[in-house]
C-alpha cells in the first residue's frame, strides 16, 4: 500500500496505518505469549 502512494498520496497514510497495526499486534502477542507460558509454568502438575 506504501507503493501505491505514487498513484494516490492518501494511501502513504493507510501504508503507515495498517504497518503500525501490525508491529502492535506483534508486540502484543509478544506479551500475552510471555504471560501464557509464565501461568502454565507456574500451575501444579495433576
Amino acid at each position: 500500500m506504501i507503493a501505491y502512494g505514487y498513484v494516490v498520496t492518501p494511501m502513504y497514510f493507510m501504508g503507515a496505518l495498517f504497518g503500525f497495526l501490525w508491529i502492535a499486534a506483534f508486540l502484543v502477542g509478544r506479551k500475552g505469549e510471555a504471560i501464557r507460558a509464565e501461568l502454565l509454568r507456574q500451575r501444579p502438575l495433576k
